[in-house]
């Protein structure tokens, strides 16, 4: 089946099916791996955190195990520190028995927390030392394969969703209207579904109109907490399966064409293109819910790809619809009588 372009008529919008009772899916956490530390003691680490700015707090660890690899070792000092706070990145650095690693906290009280109560870390049989450093003495990774766990917009695993969890501290004010107005402060949010709210462990899905609202969203909640929590858990959460997909980007325009060269593998299912190109962005409107599963899988693989990919629900479909709409119509003469 060819691809159709948006056809509107003032008198006559076009609206698909948008399976409104498709199911979210689960959010799932990985097992956490019990931490082994040696006591000791560290010095003092007021001169550094004085004055330091608000990426100033490093952790370094040395004598490392000198028979695994950089990255292998980047994974063992993961697994170790993952329980003491929120990681944003590993570094190795240097060759041989002079390796050392960097690791950066999201939150520098993590690190300071870590360098006074566990000088000395236990990483295969190999007792490592750990100390506090200032950015200054941040280096450039010697490891070929990074290890950051900042949001990624282009990532396999990003949608438009904001997912937020352990919220047992304060349930009180997890209404849609209290979180809608602090997190529209990142983007315009389309829906908020708060779930298991008058249970020990509520949680919420944010659907936002676009991915970088959420890479910003939990950036922020993960740095600086949500309404004076700090332990909350901020992600990308999976969207509910529609028969629709949206798509943008930042580096190259979305036209009509461009969607159409994108999606031409999967043109048999394919049943109409919106394009925005204000937003630049475009939606792909297919036969069913399975078709279009099939096409963002195959789509987010894609590891080199400079699209923002996800599914777009009924309300941003219409939201899109209706801008479209209001931008021909400004430039067709009056339907009314």
């Amino acid at each position: 089946m060819n691809i159709k372009s948006l056809n509107i008529k003032m008198s006559d919008k076009r609206y698909f099916s948008t399976f409104r009772d498709s199911k979210r899916i689960r959010v799932f956490n990985c097992n956490e791996s019990l931490v082994r530390f040696s006591n000791g003691n560290t010095n003092d680490v007021s001169s550094l955190t004085e004055n330091d700015s608000e990426n100033g707090i490093l952790l370094r660890i040395d004598n490392l195990p000198p028979r695994l690899s950089d990255f292998c070792l980047k994974v063992c000092i993961h697994y170790r520190l993952k329980l003491l706070g929120l990681l944003k990145w590993i570094k190795v650095i240097g060759l041989d028995e002079r390796r050392y690693s960097i690791v950066k906290f999201v939150r520098k009280e993590d690190a300071i927390k870590i360098s006074k109560q566990f000088p000395l870390l236990e990483l295969c049989g190999i007792t490592a030392k750990v100390r506090i450093i200032p950015q200054s003495e941040d280096r450039p990774d010697t490891c070929s394969n990074p290890l950051i766990y900042d949001p990624n917009a282009r990532s396999s695993g990003s949608t438009r969703t904001l997912y937020l969890g352990n919220l047992t501290q304060c349930p009180t004010l997890l209404s849609e209207r209290n979180l809608k107005k602090y997190f529209e402060k990142f983007g315009p949010v389309i829906n908020v579904d708060v779930k298991c709210l008058n249970t020990e462990r509520p949680y919420c899905f944010i659907e936002f109109d676009h991915i970088n609202s959420v890479v910003l969203a939990i950036q922020n909640v993960r740095e600086n907490g949500l309404l004076g929590w700090k332990n909350v858990k901020a992600n990308f959460g999976n969207s509910p399966v529609y028969n629709k997909i949206w798509v943008t980007a930042d580096k190259c325009p979305i036209s009509y064409e461009y969607a159409v060269r994108i999606f031409w593998p999967f043109s048999p299912h394919v049943i109409d293109t919106l394009v925005e190109p204000a937003r630049n962005q475009a939606v792909v409107v297919f036969d069913d819910c399975e078709s279009a599963f099939t096409a963002l899988q195959k789509l987010k693989l894609n590891q080199n790809s400079q699209l923002m990919i996800d599914f777009c629900s009924p309300q941003l479909y219409d939201c899109i619809l209706e801008r479209i709409t209001k931008e021909h119509s400004n430039d067709l003469p009056s339907t009314r009588q």
